[in-house]
């Protein structure tokens, strides 16, 4: 997750109360978070059709569709790839590309379990009656599935699943949160905000907050990676800086995660989230260093009020020898120095700076006093910090999370200057004009390796953001960070058709339906009637009559019925499922396609 009521304009603090935001319903409190949930977590869902699946909400009494999204992904299977390559990465979105020969696409249209469904925590209601069913007559005759949204306090909100091919998504929901992604321009934006991302490195270059959440103003210079160290490889050097010392070296260069041209994947209509996936590999302004054996992918998601980093590498020196197959060449790895921030431009002038140590320092173009600690984390836990840059432009907070184990020293890098230089004893005249001259509350961390070795150096900075609108608070940003680390927990249930409406039939006849869908992928659903309480055993065979797996062997009800077949461990083929009751025997073919 690191990440319907439309609420532009209303302020804050009507959910406010001593610095902490409460209501009645999870809907009402925790207003600015997804809820992402892949098939594996949702077991009713799994075999049915992606395009007939439906979110609603049930509220005052009524229905509701509320604004959703089903993103399918696959597992890799590229023999052009490592063992280990295929396992990081074995995950790919069904989503356009600039390059068509990376198109993917699913030949299964059924809801699997790598598969995403998306929706706003805003967006869900209250606890439906187990017989209400949507105005649908289709859904009427298919399960539905109840989502129950928790957090640790044990506050709720529901959503439900309902399943029907001619239903369709009004446009007014689609359009609620007013996502966009243009491949061309790398620009992403919401109602809330806009965002522009440099071609060459992915990072994010201007932002500004749409009136309603801010003034409109592009307040951001770029977001940076600075660095110095060097790679050996062999006899082929890449420095990353000036020539180094004993002592870290005296300035910084431009850190490039030099993106690969061929590939930019997107999702090309969204409704609650905008993913870009790219694929990079290290380098800086003196030289790219990488190539298809080093790359690694970046996913970059973007929610209506949130938004999310995810990847990067760890440079390693025997992992790149295995990458690029040449175990018998050294390669020696040292950076010195890292930082990663976010520099603002002279539009955030009047802006304040909050984060653990720091609260309400005025950006103003005027070098500040603040303290720059950054505090350890307890004993085998991951170290956090965040940072909140807030003001009538509108709200932009961070959260860092990682281990810290591979740097000697960490700290809070903040450089509020005009001027647009900064002095200190690890760096003398660096430039840190960016795109626009001067440092308008540039903040960020400051990582440093003391050690004269060659060692594994961690670049994997994920983060979350989110995008809110002006003015907010100290105790805003504590009750974000509060979010980020309670993760929801979701549980379904499933509301069967017969129970929910007793005025259908129980079936008459016994025996298995046809399964769905066929042929499958992965994960079919296998669906049988009985025609009183009985036994029941389902195996399922191959041709030869081998029996290839044993899914049930229980006592049911009379009654419609399913259950889930993963074959995932199965090659190609026709099998048969057998149900089998002690005076009956049904068997219907399933044929598997990979």
């Amino acid at each position: 997750m690191k990440f319907s009521t439309w609420m532009t304009g209303i302020p804050l603090f009507w959910f406010m109360a001593s610095g902490i935001l409460f209501g009645a319903n999870l809907y009402e409190t925790r207003i600015y978070e997804p809820v992402v949930l892949q098939g594996s977590q949702i077991d009713g869902s799994i075999g049915m059709p992606v395009d007939a699946l439906y979110v609603f909400a049930y509220k005052n009494g009524d229905w509701e569709m509320i604004p959703f999204q089903i993103d399918e992904r696959a597992r890799l299977s590229d023999p052009d790839l490592t063992k280990e390559e295929t396992d990081r990465w074995r995950h790919f979105y069904m989503i356009a590309n600039t390059n068509p020969d990376y198109v993917r696409s699913d030949p299964d249209p059924a809801f699997d379990k790598d598969d995403e469904l998306t929706f706003m925590v805003r967006d869900c209601g209250d606890k439906a009656p187990d017989d209400a069913w949507i105005d649908n007559e289709e859904a009427k005759i298919h399960d539905r599935i109840d989502l129950k949204i928790e957090n640790a306090e044990g506050d709720v909100a529901y959503a439900y699943i309902f399943q029907s091919g001619t239903l369709s998504m009004p446009g007014e929901v689609a359009n609620r949160y007013g996502m966009q992604f243009d491949p061309v321009t790398h620009t992403v934006q919401s109602s809330v905000y806009s965002i522009w991302m440099n071609q060459d490195d992915g990072l994010i270059t201007d932002l500004l907050f749409k009136p309603g959440f801010g003034t409109g103003q592009d307040i951001f210079d770029a977001q940076k990676f600075r660095m110095n160290g060097y790679i050996q490889y062999g006899n082929l050097p890449l420095e990353f800086g000036p020539e180094r010392n004993d002592a870290p070296s005296a300035t910084e260069v431009i850190l490039y995660m030099h993106e690969n041209s061929k590939y930019l994947s997107y999702t090309e209509n969204p409704v609650v989230r905008v993913v870009r996936e790219v694929r990079y590999a290290i380098g800086s302004n003196q030289g790219k260093y990488g190539d298809e054996g080093t790359e690694f992918y970046v996913k970059t998601k973007f929610y209506p009020y949130s938004g999310s980093f995810e990847g990067g590498a760890v440079l390693d020196p025997d992992s790149i020898k295995a990458a690029l197959g040449d175990d018998a060449v050294d390669v020696d790895i040292r950076v010195d120095y890292l930082r990663q921030s976010w520099d603002f431009n002279s539009n955030a002038t009047g802006m304040q700076f909050f984060n653990h140590n720091n609260s309400g320092i005025m950006v103003d173009g005027i070098p500040d006093n603040i303290d720059l600690t950054v505090d350890d984390p307890a004993e085998g836990m991951p170290l956090q910090s965040w940072s909140l840059v807030t003001g009538d432009q509108g709200s932009l907070f961070t959260l860092f999370s990682f281990q810290k184990s591979t740097w000697d020293e960490i700290s809070l890098y903040y450089w509020d200057d005009k001027n647009g230089y900064q002095m200190d004893e690890d760096l003398l005249n660096a430039d840190d004009s960016g795109y626009e001259f001067g440092s308008y509350g540039d903040n960020g961390l400051r990582f440093v390796n003391t050690r004269d070795e060659s060692k594994a150096v961690n670049l994997d900075f994920s983060f979350t953001a989110f995008l809110l609108a002006s003015n907010q608070t100290r105790q805003m940003a504590e009750t974000l960070v509060q979010w980020v680390n309670d993760t929801l927990n979701v549980t379904d249930s499933m509301m069967e058709t017969a129970v929910a409406y007793p005025h259908h039939d129980q079936p008459a006849a016994f025996g298995l339906t046809q399964n769905y869908p066929n042929p499958f992928n992965t994960v079919t659903r296998i669906q049988f009637n009985l025609h009183r309480k009985n036994q029941v055993q389902i195996t399922v065979h191959d041709l030869a009559g081998k029996q290839v797996a044993h899914l049930m062997d229980t006592t049911l009800p009379a009654g419609s019925h399913h259950i889930l077949f993963d074959a995932s461990d199965l090659s190609s083929g026709v099998y048969i499922v057998c149900l089998k009751t002690p005076d009956r025997l049904d068997q219907r073919k399933l044929i598997l396609l990979k």
